[in-house]
């Protein structure tokens, strides 16, 4: 079965549907230059990450930061993204989000490269159990995704509140794939993306100057699906 003919389109109040880039999200869109800008992107090496990095190439952001935990696949795309977008500058940085020593490490490794980080996507995940149910589930696997996709951003806010001058404009988007539809059979997965929905009405309520955005990217075919 075709990842088309598992996606679905259900009636929603949304009047207009769109399945391309148009204007009004084009990276390449004069108005949204992101020129002076500094973005960090976790899991940028493989996947939606690829994607993300590349859109905020487009828009001419000064520096961005790939993170993620195989090396190897960060500094492909960083030799990738340096040849295809010489005025960027791209920094990779290996971390496990769910390690908050790794975390820090990250954040205090960035120190005399960037002065600041001005966007923070969120997109590191895993789903580590597929195909059984709760009863038949692996709790070693299901911690694991909690660990990653649920106290992961935790860190990663943590850090980056600490990182950045407390009066500096920020903006956190995590990727909270799944949540709005009605999927079985990844326990783990599922129910760890929920948490990171709290913590950006928790990060907006607590940080004036901070942004916060909860992104669903739909159904997209990588190598987790």
């Amino acid at each position: 079965m075709s990842v088309n003919e598992l996606a679905s389109t259900r009636p929603m109040f949304t009047e207009h549907f769109h399945r391309d880039v148009y204007p009004a999200i084009d990276p390449t869109n004069p108005a949204l230059a992101l020129t002076g800008k500094t973005i960090l992107v976790t899991g940028g090496g493989r996947g939606i990450g690829v994607s993300i990095v590349e859109a905020f190439a487009k828009a001419q952001a000064k520096s961005i930061i790939l993170t993620g935990r195989t090396e190897s696949s960060l500094v492909a795309a960083k030799e990738k993204f340096t040849k295809a977008f010489p005025g960027v500058q791209f920094i990779a940085s290996a971390v496990d989000i769910g390690v908050p020593e790794s975390v820090d490490a990250m954040f205090k490794s960035l120190n005399g490269k960037v002065e600041h980080i001005d966007v923070l996507v969120n997109n590191a995940g895993v789903n580590s159990e597929y195909g059984v149910r709760i009863g038949e589930s692996n709790v070693e696997k299901f911690l694991a995704d909690i660990n990653i996709n649920a106290v992961g951003p935790y860190l990663l806010a943590r850090g980056l509140i600490q990182f950045n001058p407390a009066d500096h404009p920020t903006t956190f988007i995590t990727l909270s794939t799944g949540i709005n539809e009605g999927f079985t059979h990844m326990n783990g997965y599922l129910l760890s993306k929920l948490p990171p929905v709290k913590l950006m009405q928790l990060l907006d309520l607590e940080y004036p100057n901070l942004r916060t955005f909860s992104v669903i990217p739909g159904l997209v075919a990588t190598d987790m699906l």
